[in-house]
């Protein structure tokens, strides 16, 4: 009986806000297939980045890749856009509202600064030091490169655009949640696949594709979205988990 309700609060948690369900009565079939369509389009997209980098890798520099990552991700928010306007559905169904978005905000902050913490301390127990060769200007392309054309384009495409539009048409929480995590794992194979210069099922089976990662990931960022049905919160700690990496080197 306890594990029953122990099971029960556990689901409760991850439950998604009101504000998030009733946003999803909104949704149709229709709504669905431009979901799939936009996954196809970014699928298409990171392929070519892919191919891009490996065609460039000798003379590959920080602005080349902001720039061709900043307008393939202003391509694919901009395509977001489009699909809610052909829709007559407003800005505000993406989680761009104030509809408790100080609450998404101090979550986002509080979470990011732990994980900070946590990051600093067991980076210096594994003999890693923070980087303090890096020039200002390739710290500010850097934050805008990952808090803008990764950070706020994964989330405003998969949590606030896909996401919400899956469990709009499987009305179940669980396989929603497990099905986006899916298709957000399967968008990282066509980019990596091609840099390393191999076939998609190859990439697949190679042991690079952390599948099970991705999931997990995408079930907190997924979390973090629907709780507040608001994309601040969950950018700013998607932000944080894939900035901090990029400041550690080691001491050798």
């Amino acid at each position: 009986m306890r594990g029953c309700i122990a099971i029960t609060d556990l689901t409760n948690i991850f439950k998604p806000s009101n504000n998030y369900i009733d946003e999803t009565l909104k949704f149709n079939k229709i709504d669905m297939f431009l979901a799939l369509l936009l996954v196809i389009i970014q699928w298409i997209i990171y392929w070519c980045l892919g191919r891009i980098s490996v065609q460039k890798a000798d003379s590959m520099t920080e602005l080349f890749n902001f720039t061709i990552t900043g307008i393939s991700s202003v391509i694919i928010v901009l395509t977001v856009m489009l699909f809610c306007k052909v829709r007559k559905q407003k800005i505000t169904s993406l989680g761009l509202n104030r509809t408790n978005a100080k609450k998404a905000l101090r979550l986002g902050l509080v979470l990011s600064i732990l994980w900070a913490i946590l990051a600093y301390t067991v980076n210096s127990k594994s003999g890693l030091i923070v980087h303090r060769e890096i020039r200002v200007e390739t710290m500010i392309l850097r934050i805008i490169y990952i808090m803008f054309f990764i950070s706020f384009m994964e989330e405003i495409t998969i949590r606030a655009y896909v996401g919400i539009r899956i469990y709009a048409f499987l009305k179940n929480n669980v396989l929603s949640v497990l099905s986006t995590g899916f298709i957000w794992a399967l968008l990282h194979i066509p980019y990596f696949a091609a840099t390393k210069r191999i076939g998609i099922i190859e990439y697949m089976f190679s042991g690079s594709w952390n599948f099970l990662n991705y999931i997990l990931l995408h079930m907190f960022f997924n979390f973090l979205y629907s709780k507040h049905n608001n994309i601040i919160g969950v950018t700013i700690v998607h932000f944080t988990l894939d900035f901090i990496p990029w400041l550690w080197v080691s001491r050798v």
